[in-house]
């Protein structure tokens, strides 16, 4: 191996049970958060992922999102980086929200405000 990042695309088994036993017995709204995007979002123009889209996403994500939606959960936001863009979707009723890099962004973050099952993200800059 080249070294590098490990290119794990694919959540395993395990935890694909353990998060749809997680989402049945869970009544609370939920945020879950993965590293590699779940959206099918389009890498077109993204300086890393352009031209190797599958590999800014999780290659069984449709899997994952089935869970989600059979569960019956109150899942209201979904959060993702690997992508090094900052940008929102929403896609079959989910909301996804995709947090920039620390690469490009050094001074970016997020403000994530939640009530009442509604989800406001403010990004914001710190003035150097």
């Amino acid at each position: 191996s080249g070294g590098g990042i490990p290119r794990t695309h694919s959540l395993s088994s395990e935890n694909i049970q353990w998060l749809e036993e997680d989402l049945k017995e869970n009544t609370k709204p939920t945020i879950i958060i993965s590293h590699y995007g779940l959206s099918n979002d389009t890498m077109a123009k993204n300086q890393w992922f352009n031209d190797i889209p599958n590999d800014a996403l999780y290659e069984n994500r449709q899997t994952i999102k089935d869970i989600i939606k059979a569960s019956g959960c109150n899942v209201i936001a979904l959060f993702n980086a690997h992508q090094h863009w900052t940008k929102s979707k929403i896609e079959d009723g989910l909301t996804y929200f995709t947090v920039g890099s620390l690469t490009e962004n050094v001074n970016l973050y997020f403000i994530v405000e939640l009530e009442d099952n509604n989800i406001q993200v403010l990004d914001r800059h710190i003035r150097l």
